[in-house]
């Protein structure tokens, strides 16, 4: 019996050919997927948190994807400064699942001595009477910290977005305790901070939104001004005061350290 040395491979091998090397294709024209956004960020344990949160100069941020996809900065950009910090930050976390994260960290004593709420890009699905109850209880299980919203770039509907902004600036005007500033003031001086679906950011980006993070700690306003270079963990001191705009001419912005 003769064998042909031509025989075809079986279909099934060819079709396996065949979509390993689209893959393979795909793969290099698009560059390797997205990382995976499931699953929340926390940093530490309880009894970490809890000690943690007995020092003076403590944060905590609870966020959404901005924070969790920056966090190596934001830890070290914290570090820097000398602020301890514990973090819960979610992918898609709205201002109303943020309150079950508030009410545990009050609870079980881990919340710090400043609060960062890292939300509202993902706020616009809700309306009013919701979002004014998520922040009435966030700022509740709080109290009485001194808070900061540090308000998410826009959601897709860019109404709905300025309206959840308004609404937590106007906390803001309420209270003498509440802080609010806008990461969206900053990227639209820096667009180049954005990812393609301009909501998420580029390197540069997370390491300027680490920045942002501790200046809301800080209860410094990052947004009157636009950066005059990029902000790096090594010179992050230097690149908040540039970030600064003196509150009147010819004076110098107030930048606080407490452990340098």
């Amino acid at each position: 019996m003769r064998f042909s040395s031509t025989r075809r491979a079986p279909a099934a091998l060819r079709v396996a050919v065949l979509a390993a090397a689209l893959c393979a294709l795909v793969t290099v024209c698009l560059g390797p997927p997205a990382p995976a956004l499931d699953g929340p960020v926390i940093s530490g344990s309880t009894a970490d948190c809890v000690r943690i949160a007995a020092d003076p100069h403590s944060v905590t941020v609870i966020g959404d994807s901005l924070t969790k996809l920056s966090i190596e900065h934001v830890r070290a950009a914290f570090q820097e400064a000398g602020r301890p910090l514990c973090y819960n930050a979610q992918s898609g976390r709205r201002s109303d699942q943020a309150v079950a994260v508030g009410k545990q960290l009050r609870e079980t004593g881990q919340l710090g001595q400043t609060v960062v709420l890292a939300l509202g890009t993902n706020d616009t699905v809700l309306d009013t009477s919701v979002l004014n109850a998520a922040y009435e209880s966030l700022l509740e299980d709080t109290a009485p910290r001194t808070t900061t919203f540090a308000i998410g770039w826009r959601g897709p509907d860019p109404a709905n977005s300025a309206r959840v902004q308004d609404l937590m600036t106007d906390w803001d005007a309420a209270s003498a305790r509440v802080h609010s500033m806008r990461w969206g003031d900053v990227v639209a001086a820096h667009p180049e901070y954005l990812l393609g679906d301009r909501f998420h950011l580029t390197g540069d980006g997370q390491v300027a939104y680490a920045a942002f993070l501790l200046a809301a700690a800080e209860r410094q306003d990052l947004t009157r001004g636009a950066a005059e270079a990029a902000v790096t963990i090594a010179n992050l001191p230097a690149a908040l005061a540039r970030l600064m705009v003196p509150a009147a001419p010819n004076a110098s912005p107030e930048i606080h350290f407490p452990h340098p």
